[in-house]
């Protein structure tokens, strides 16, 4: 008779926390990151630099660099969040990215938003941007990964069920 190998349920185990995982990074932590953002305060802040850094790896690409200063309490902060979405250098063009840094040159006053319980975090941008949708796409290999590791060891406890059954 022929007999299936069966693969350690463990390996199903590290598939489905890897794919949870990196969906959390892309996908979780900034849509949860907007959501807390909706208590934070508003406040005036002062553009200090802002830049397009350029990446020269096997292709060239752009991030944006934009330091504020804001004030809590007396006390001055300074941030370089923008958003909280990652876009990663090679997500949104370099003219899109170069249209956010002329949008905020040094010297601009402009709102931050501040966290209430730590004003060392900050962002200007707070909102769920169309770049969430970009890090959607790289969402599917987590999601095939923690799927796989899901139906492996559903499948693995039913076949285990099923051996038991036949033994007795």
């Amino acid at each position: 008779m022929y007999q299936t190998q069966s693969v350690n349920p463990l390996w199903f185990v590290v598939m489905l926390l890897l794919g949870v995982g990196f969906l959390w990074f892309l996908i979780g932590q900034p849509v949860f990151q907007v959501f807390s953002a909706r208590n934070w305060q508003a406040l005036p802040c002062v553009v200090l630099a802002s830049q397009l850094d350029q990446h020269m790896d096997e292709t060239p690409s752009h991030s944006i660099e934009v330091r504020y200063q804001y004030e809590v309490d007396g006390r001055k902060y300074q941030s370089s969040r923008y958003q909280f979405v990652f876009t990663g250098d090679y997500f949104a063009g370099r003219d899109a990215k170069q249209a956010i840094v002329e949008r905020y040159p040094p010297g601009e006053q402009t709102l931050c938003f501040v966290d209430p319980d730590n004003p060392r975090q900050a962002v200007i941008n707070p909102k769920l941007t169309p770049a969430i949708w970009w890090s959607a796409p790289w969402g599917l290999l987590p999601l095939v990964l923690a799927w796989a590791g899901v139906y492996g060891l559903y499948s693995s406890f039913f076949e285990r069920i099923k051996n038991e059954r036949h033994v007795l």
